[in-house]
């Protein structure tokens, strides 16, 4: 699906990072148009996301930052 649709994306990438590593078959074949696609839909999600509600974004980075 997220080949046909890079949209779809976003819901991998964002539920649990490492799915990301799929757009790596949009930059082995040079796929720009679709890389951008699926990385700017995820960009727009956290984007809406945080203008709502942006604590809970506060919170996980600070998780992250806290884990060695």
């Amino acid at each position: 699906v997220g080949l046909r649709w890079p949209a779809v994306w976003a819901l991998p990438i964002l539920t649990k990072v490492t799915p990301g590593v799929g757009l790596v078959w949009f930059l082995v074949r040079r796929e720009w148009r679709s890389l951008g696609v699926a990385l700017g839909t995820t960009l727009l999600v956290v984007a809406v996301s945080a203008a709502i509600d942006p604590e809970p974004w506060r919170a996980w980075l600070a998780l992250l930052s806290r884990m060695e």
